[in-house]
């Protein structure tokens, strides 16, 4: 765990905030060496186009198929047994072992994801690892029809949180720069 995780992070396990709906930032998780290399390698990956009513923005095929030997250290980390059962003991969610969506986004200027819930095929936890700091393009997460709280991208912060129907959220439209990352579920 420490070769990837801030001792701080390791040592101590955060707690999941509550409003609108239990999630949680944590600025400089992973350790600075490794991250620049996923960050790197990321870059290299191929980005499509995905466009419809609800979204506009860019995206990797899922990482569980690339070749960069970097990304797929980083996907088995985020896999492991080792790593699961932190994120148990931080959400307090039964996890599957081993299963995990991952894939990069890319949000250039104009891009946004409109509000939803991620509920779908027993997914429970939706996480960001962020490569960039923009104008625009939080992670903004609703109560009714209302913001209640933002997660604003910055280079190292994970963040994620617990999905259920109640877990509304959305990308706000980036303003200016780009905002990179790698997102995905875990599985219960």
């Amino acid at each position: 765990m420490r070769d990837w995780v801030q001792d701080k992070y390791a040592h101590k396990v955060p707690l999941l905030q509550g409003k609108p709906f239990p999630y949680i930032e944590l600025p400089h998780f992973f350790q600075a060496e490794r991250i620049n290399k996923v960050f790197e390698a990321l870059q290299k990956e191929e980005f499509s186009w995905k466009e419809a009513d609800l979204f506009q923005f860019w995206q990797t095929a899922d990482l569980q198929s690339t070749t960069r030997k970097v990304l797929q250290e980083f996907r088995s980390f985020l896999s492991s047994a080792v790593f699961i059962e932190y994120m148990q003991r931080v959400t307090g969610i039964r996890l599957k072992k081993g299963i995990i969506d991952m894939a990069g986004t890319l949000y250039k200027e104009n891009n946004f994801l409109l509000p939803h819930d991620d509920k779908f095929e027993r997914r429970k936890i939706a996480y960001f690892l962020y490569f960039s700091q923009v104008e625009g393009g939080e992670l903004q997460l609703f109560q009714g029809n209302k913001v209640e709280a933002r997660i604003r991208p910055g280079f190292n912060k994970f963040a994620f949180f617990v999905v259920s129907h109640q877990s509304v959220h959305q990308v706000a439209e980036v303003l200016q720069g780009q905002r990179l990352a790698i997102s995905g579920w875990f599985y219960g």
